[in-house]
């Protein structure tokens, strides 16, 4: 299933290639057109350059919230410059919890599920989706069957709720979505497969691939959980890495590329992995882990780099209680923040309140993923102010 997904972004890409270049030949043959009908108009001592105004176009990604406006010098070089403000509002932010449900992760799916609150009370003020899928890939020896829902609890599928939802959104109240995630997170096919013995007969797939699940959650977007805008958080649970029993990565599974495709796909969110693993070096967690535990359990190399490269958490999946780690993670993702429509020129961005709070908020700019990140939040009365000038 993951190499058809990647067939479809390479020929999307391609298609898009494409398109870039019949726009560009289109842009040569009026140019030419352009140049010729000056030619044969006569000469003339004056010389023609295109005024800085015949250049003005509307500004990359603007909306009608955010004032741009295009400047060019004589010279013909032009910038985005953006002056706009926005009202401190609850933010937005779509959940994914990467759950390994194959053999020997009961004990963490339950610890997950219990602790849960932690989590929950930490977002209950944004505006969230919180969805849960496995490190399960379907392909050859792991055909759909029993142990996996018969292909439903593999390849990226969002795993229903038994409200009959997809995912959370605040519609129950919290103790009722609590009790949803820990009755979801904690996996029948898990229990199973530890109390019939580690068989392929009843256990799901023991070649966990977070990352790749993650991915296609994302390029097939399930019941339009994913939305275009504000944040992406993406939390594995796994005692191994991926794909650590062995067999070769998908290219999509190295974590700049799947950062890449994620930015492509979707440019105006920002996104950070959390990662509640092994850590790499912890000597004493890992042979926790392997002690009794079958499959054994791997240092979480490849999670804990995603982590790193987003700036996520990374957890630790040996830790007796996994209350702080999950808090954590959601004062994490209800940080609040704004992702611009392009990084600022010279990485220089000016931001205000209006008017200034009682109290000190810090800006920190993660220019990187575009965004500007506040170490607090702000009274709901405020509008903050934006300014930047971005190339065109």
């Amino acid at each position: 299933m993951a190499l058809p997904l990647l067939l479809y972004f390479v020929e999307d890409f391609k298609q898009r290639k494409v398109e870039t270049m019949n726009a560009n030949k289109n842009l040569l043959l009026v140019t030419v057109s352009l140049g010729a009908a000056l030619l044969f108009t006569g000469c003339s001592d004056k010389t023609f350059t295109a005024s800085p105004e015949s250049l003005r176009t509307k500004c990359v990604d603007s909306t009608p919230e955010q004032n741009c406006v295009v400047t060019c010098t004589d010279a013909g070089l032009c910038s985005n410059n953006y002056d706009y403000q926005v009202d401190a509002v609850t933010g937005m932010a779509d959940i994914l919890f990467v759950v390994d449900n194959s053999g020997s992760m009961s004990q963490e799916q339950r610890e997950m599920g219990t602790k849960f609150p932690s989590f929950l009370n930490s977002v209950a003020d944004l505006d969230y989706r919180i969805g849960i899928t496995t490190t399960d890939i379907s392909g050859p020896g792991n055909a759909p069957d029993a142990n996996n829902g018969f292909g439903s609890l593999q390849d990226g599928k969002l795993i229903q709720f038994n409200s009959g939802q997809f995912f959370l959104d605040g519609s129950y109240d919290l103790a009722s979505e609590q009790n949803l995630f820990l009755e979801t997170i904690q996996r029948d096919e898990t229990i199973n497969c530890e109390n019939g013995g580690y068989t392929e007969e009843h256990c799901p797939s023991g070649d966990e691939r977070g990352i790749l699940a993650a991915y296609m959650t994302m390029a097939s977007n399930p019941n339009n959980f994913i939305r275009e805008d504000g944040h992406m958080a993406l939390i594995f649970l796994s005692d191994e890495d991926e794909r650590s029993q062995g067999g070769n990565l998908e290219s999509i599974e190295d974590p700049s590329a799947f950062l890449s495709a994620f930015q492509q796909v979707f440019p105006k969110k920002s996104i950070k992995a959390h990662s509640i693993v092994i850590r790499p070096g912890d000597s004493s967690c890992l042979s926790q882990q392997s002690s009794g535990h079958t499959p054994r359990g791997f240092y979480g190399e490849t999670y804990a780099e995603l982590s790193q490269l987003t700036g996520g958490v990374l957890g630790n999946i040996c830790a007796s209680n996994f209350s702080n780690q999950l808090q954590e993670i959601g004062d994490d993702v209800a940080q609040p923040r704004e992702i611009l429509p392009c990084r600022p020129l010279n990485d220089d961005v000016t931001v205000s309140f209006i008017p200034e709070p009682s109290y000190q908020v810090d800006v920190v700019k993660n220019l990187a993923n575009n965004e500007i990140l506040f170490s607090r939040g702000l009274p709901k009365d405020t509008k903050i102010r934006f300014q930047f000038s971005c190339a065109q």
